[in-house]
């Protein structure tokens, strides 16, 4: 039986990233993430479900709203629902897609099948270390 996890999502006043990261290590969340959207930012933490249940969640968004009452910022929205555990270690790789860096250059990611692009360096095509490139010497005298 897999492991579920409460996956708790909060928009948040910039100002209030402190606040908010420092109640949910408070609270035990394992693992948190941000990102700004706009005006505020989005924050998401993880916490076990056997760690807390749906009244401990809502007092956590209570105690998130009082905090940021107390010091003038506005009311952060908090919401959260349960996800099932995943395999972190390689989950991630199906949202990492080739990535084209300038005009001339794909980084494609190994476990994904090779294409090249007309105009492109092919995936072979290996770059010599400075010490091997054939460099004439100057002088600087």
């Amino acid at each position: 039986m897999a492991n579920s996890w409460w996956e708790i999502q909060i928009i948040a006043d910039p100002s209030a990233e402190d606040l908010v990261f420092w109640r949910l290590e408070d609270f035990g969340c394992r693992g948190t993430s941000s990102q700004a959207k706009g005006e505020a930012y989005f924050i998401q933490a993880y916490l076990p479900q056997i760690k807390a249940q749906q009244l401990d969640l809502a007092a956590l968004a209570l105690l998130l709203r009082q905090d940021a009452l107390c010091v003038g910022l506005p009311a952060p929205v908090t919401q959260w629902h349960l996800i099932d555990e995943e395999d972190w270690a390689s989950s991630w790789k199906q949202h990492w897609h080739p990535e084209e860096v300038g005009e001339r250059f794909l980084i494609n990611p190994a476990w994904l099948p090779r294409r090249t692009l007309s105009g492109r360096l092919s995936p072979s095509i290996r770059a010599l270390p400075l010490a091997q490139a054939a460099i004439p010497p100057r002088s600087f005298a």
